[in-house]
This record gives structure tokens, sequence and C-alpha cells, in this order.
């Protein structure tokens, strides 16, 4: 085997705590991670040496800045004889959106990799390089639909999720810089007990399983979209327009700009799609449970 084909599928939040700071700056909270199916593609083609990156999107750079040629990098290490490989993916995800995307990408490769070169690496092993790229990156090596994030998000809980469930994605044509939303965010942040915490999102996700969308609303969470909606207010504007237009559950996924809208049939998600898209004339993804 020379070449593998892969799918790279996005993520939403569907609630998110930040619970306090690390000594090195990096947060510490607790997420809900639910896969969707929008998706990327990667095909990796094993070439004698060196790393290369094709990818047509403009906001996509093809250089070392890519994570995926970070994840290249780490493997080195671990592996100095590993071959090089072409990787030819086709962006589907929206860039800088909090789909995680990138992460999602670095995480195909590694998995894509390990298989295309026979590599003999763990899961245990896999999850630290993870790690290392990304706090996203593990969900993803996972390759389950819904997880509790902890620690920095990479301390994966994966989480059984007994019901498809049908998102309207509400895509803003700017990107919005992680890092500038966590240096938004405010330094005094209420103390939280975890188990609790854990034990509440848990509840949220029965209620979500049971299309008691309302329920779920009442109980799910973002911390980061109070410093988002500062630097670009749109996005409240997006959020209070689904309410007004009588959506049980929306939310802004990770740090944003992306809001979405949860729905128990593709019947009502495609209703709300027509009406927000004619509403506020922005690009709208209608997907599911991946």
């Amino acid at each position: 085997m020379n070449s593998l084909s892969l799918r790279s599928p996005a993520k939403v939040n569907l609630d998110l705590r930040i619970l306090g700071r690390y000594p090195d700056g990096y947060h510490r909270l607790l997420t809900l991670f639910h896969r969707i199916s929008v998706c990327d593609s990667l095909r990796l083609v094993a070439r004698r040496e060196a790393l290369v990156i094709h990818c047509r999107h403009p906001a996509v750079p093809c250089d070392e800045r890519n994570i995926m040629a970070k994840a290249y990098r780490l493997l080195k290490k671990c592996f100095p004889e590993l071959p090089g490989v072409d990787v030819y993916l086709k962006k589907v995800i929206p860039v800088a959106a909090g789909l995680g995307g990138g992460s999602g990408n670095a995480a195909a490769f590694l998995l894509g990799m390990k298989k295309l070169f026979r590599l003999k690496i763990n899961r245990s092993e896999l999850m630290k390089l993870g790690g290392r790229l990304g706090a996203d990156v593990p969900f993803f090596l996972t390759e389950t639909t819904q997880a509790l994030g902890t620690c920095r998000g990479d301390k994966i809980k994966s989480l059984q999720c007994h019901a498809k469930k049908w998102f309207v994605l509400i895509v803003s044509d700017r990107g919005l810089s992680t890092s500038d939303v966590y240096r938004k965010l405010s330094r005094h942040l209420p103390a939280v007990s975890l188990t609790k915490l854990e034990r509440t999102v848990r509840i949220a996700t029965h209620f979500l399983d049971s299309g008691m969308l309302v329920e779920a609303d009442k109980i799910l969470k973002n911390d980061l979209e109070k410093p988002a909606f500062q630097l670009q207010p749109a996005i409240q504007n997006t959020v209070r327009k689904a309410v007004d237009l009588g959506v049980p559950l929306v939310r802004m996924s990770g740090s944003g700009p992306t809001v979405f809208a949860v729905f128990p049939s593709l019947k009502e998600a495609r209703a709300f799609a027509r009406r927000i898209k004619h509403a506020l004339k922005q690009k709208v993804i209608v997907c599911h449970s991946y």
C-alpha cells in the first residue's frame, strides 16, 4: 500500500466551561465534544522523503506552519527512518471557525501515517503526540462521536450518543483567533467543582438524546461566548436572531465565530436553515452527528 484516503470530520462544542488557568498560561476546562458530518478529505501518498502538502484553499498554509507539518516532525523524531509523504487536502470545513478543522486534519494525518507505514505506536503514545499538537487533537484521535474533554480539553472520556442529532451551522465570513478570545476572557474565574459539572453535562446529554432540547439549553453553556461577542458583536446578533426564530438550542462552537443550532430531525433543520439564511444572508450548513 503506497496511498491512503481519509475523512477528517469537524466538531462542535455542545458545552465549554473555563475552570481556571495553569501556571504555563493554558486554561483548565471541561468541554463536551461532538463530531459532525462536515468533513475535509485527505489523501496520503508515500514518497521517498520529506512532506509536501497540497491544498488549494487560500487560508491554509502548505509550509511548516501547517499543523500536519508539525505532526510529521514529531513522528520523524520517533521514527527517524520515516519516509516522506504527499498530502492532498480538500478543505470543506470553514477555517478559523471554532469547528476543529486543523486539529481534525492533524489527527487524521497521524492515524493515516500509522496505517500507511505500519508504525509501531500505541494509542497512548499517539494521544501524547496529539496533545503536543493541540488540545482538540486527542478527541479526534479517539474516533468517537461524543466525548468529555477535561484538563486542557485533551483528557478524553468517550460518551455514548444514543440519538442522531441534526445541526445547522451559521458560518461567519470573518475568522476569529482563539488566542484573542482567550486573552479577552476574565482573569477572575469562579471556583467550580469538576465532578459536579461533569454530572451536570452528562444530564444534558440525556436530554439531548431524548429530544428535550429546551431542557438541555438550560444546562449547556459556552464560557467563551462573552469575550467572542465583545470581539465580534455580529456573533451575538446571530444567536439572538436564531432565538427570535424559535430555536430551542443555539450556541457558539468553541472560540467561534460559528454558531450552531440543534434539531431532532432533518426536516426541522432544513426549515430553520432556509429562514436564517434569508434573515442574515450568511452561509449555512446542514449536517448531522458523525
